[in-house]
């Protein structure tokens, strides 16, 4: 066993420098071994000293494209890893300290929200040097941009829920806290999605007003899309209240556990 721990240690050393180093592909190596060098019959526990992160940061780093951005195949990867972790490490009442599941869903669903939002960037800007100054084009691209990435909250939102619904995730005071920031984030993108859809709307009649007669188009088609325009309005408008409702009621369950908590701490 001596010589084995030795070998670990060296195992060790060399995933630390090759992180520093940013050598990914040399630190998954030596994490592979890490993990996989037996101590006195059994593996190292990859909970400990962070090696669950340093595991993360490796897969993340490994399926960066060309732009430095995360890839669907690589992004798909660091889900399961976080999945898999949970369904290994499960959250035990004997046990409330140790890293378990909690801890590897609240991971996943943060690197869930920076990956949208770093996708959501590059597709609003995915036009800028074809179409500099073009400012219907940079209005079209933030919409879709937002557009994207408000389903990709409402889809975080649902998956936080489902998650939440039962024990030990219900009552997770970081979990709470990231579910009622998600829900703020849904409410603030609807609100763009719906005032960025007014202004590429407006944009594109003063396009074609510019090129043809500004009354070509009759006066009741004009009141059947304000019509249909008020009421995709307030169905957003609703939406987002709804949205900021949820966040509400997060931040207030959590004010109410942290309160308990200082009283039980008191007594």
């Amino acid at each position: 066993d001596s010589l084995r721990i030795q070998h670990l240690k060296n195992m060790t050393v060399l995933l630390h420098k090759s992180l520093e180093k940013n050598d990914y592909k040399r630190a998954s190596r030596a994490l592979g071994l890490v993990l996989t060098t037996p101590i006195h019959g059994s593996t190292i526990d990859i909970r400990n000293a962070g090696l669950w992160n340093i595991g993360a940061e490796i897969l993340l780093q490994n399926n960066l494209n060309q732009r430095q951005e995360l890839t669907e195949v690589g992004f798909g990867s660091l889900k399961q890893y976080h999945e898999r972790l949970a369904l290994q490490y499960p959250w035990h009442r004997s046990w409330t300290t140790v890293i378990n599941a909690q801890d590897f869903k609240l991971n996943m669903y943060n690197l869930w929200v920076y990956v949208v939002v770093a996708h959501s960037k590059t597709l609003q800007h995915a036009d800028d040097g074809d179409h500099l100054g073009d400012r219907q084009v940079a209005l079209e691209s933030e919409w879709l941009a937002r557009e994207y990435e408000l389903a990709e909250a409402e889809h975080i939102a649902q998956v936080m829920d489902t998650c939440m619904s039962t024990l030990p995730f219900v009552d997770d005071r970081e979990l709470v806290r990231l579910r009622g920031m998600v829900a703020l984030w849904v409410g603030d993108l609807i609100e763009d999605v719906a005032r960025l859809q007014d202004e590429v709307k407006g944009s594109r009649e003063r396009s074609v007003h510019e090129m043809f007669d500004p009354y070509i188009t009759g006066a009741a088609e004009d009141l059947q899309n304000t019509s249909r325009e008020s009421l995709t309005g307030n169905l957003m408008q609703l939406k987002a209240q709804d949205a900021r409702a949820t966040a509400q009621k997060m931040f207030s369950k959590l004010s109410i556990r942290e309160a308990s908590t200082s009283e039980g701490s008191a007594e």
